[in-house]
């Protein structure tokens, strides 16, 4: 069960990281943001340039970004709560 647990958290915050990574590249692209440094409030200004675009693309890797970084809190609380 240790190695499923690790597994899991990995692959969401590799996930995170690599949607992150290509949301930021996608601003910078279009001029509203100019450095990687990645913080929460790229998610409103991703959002807002989202729904102008009306990207089902965007939808989905914003929506991924954000589904990977609650999963992998997520699992951590569980693996916390399973090996108590």
């Amino acid at each position: 069960m240790n190695y499923l647990f690790v597994g899991l958290i990995v692959f969401c915050f590799v996930t995170f990281i690599v949607t992150s990574a290509i949301i930021g590249r996608i601003l910078i692209d279009s001029g509203l943001k100019d450095s990687m440094f990645y913080n929460f409030d790229t998610w409103t200004l991703f959002y807002k340039h989202l729904k102008e675009k009306e990207s089902t693309r965007y939808k989905v890797l914003f929506w991924m970004n954000v589904v990977s970084l609650i999963m992998a809190f997520s699992v951590i609380v569980i693996a916390a709560y399973y090996y108590n």
